[in-house]
């Protein structure tokens, strides 16, 4: 998504290591640690809920978390500091974002709902539909969650999420997303026919 023009944090690929035996080494850690900076995101490629996403605050940290999912995709990130527990999730369906909702956290600096975090109703500006639907696009996604990190400069994009949970997303915003969804999917058929 940063090759067409979407700003997402400064991101480093796992160190996938085949066996627990395996050692990484500090020099790698160092070379992360001087791209990235302190404190970092230590991420899963899989989870939900905020499950497998961790700050690394120092080196100790980080080769700590490095060594707990080094034998597991993962990737580390640059982190967004005035995105502090707190984050918004805009639904997508086909090419319409469907609404926001701010999640928040008061004591974590991810804002999870499965994490503790609550949501508001965030009303969306004109250009964050456009830059959320065109997420959607360039990903080829009918449906999608995206997490939007607020950053000094504007949004930084934190992940999208192709089957993203949305229970709170409609009792908060007040949008049927299944609704939403299944009419997007009968007129997909329709137009097909």
């Amino acid at each position: 998504l940063s090759g067409v023009g979407v700003p997402v944090p400064r991101t480093l690929p796992g160190i996938l290591c085949y066996t627990p035996a395996a050692e990484i080494s500090s020099a790698t850690l160092d070379a992360i640690a001087a791209e990235l900076g302190f404190p970092l995101i230590v991420k899963s490629c899989y989870g939900s809920s905020g499950n497998g996403v961790y700050l690394a605050e120092n080196a100790d940290m980080l080769a700590s978390l490095a060594e707990k999912v080094k034998c597991t995709p993962h990737l580390f990130q640059q982190y967004v500091a005035e995105s502090y527990g707190r984050d918004l999730r805009v639904i997508v369906v086909g090419d319409r974002a469907l609404g926001g909702m701010e999640r928040r956290s008061s004591g974590d600096f991810r804002s999870n709902i499965g994490a503790g975090g609550r949501g508001v109703r965030y009303e969306l500006t004109e250009e964050t539909k456009r830059l959320s639907v065109g997420i959607a696009r360039s990903l080829g996604l009918d449906f999608c969650g995206i997490d939007l990190l607020f950053g000094r400069d504007g949004f930084v994009l934190c992940e999208v999420n192709s089957n993203a949970f949305f229970e709170e997303f409609e009792r908060v915003v007040g949008v049927n997303v299944a609704r939403a969804y299944a009419r997007h999917i009968l007129s997909v058929m329709r137009s097909s026919r």
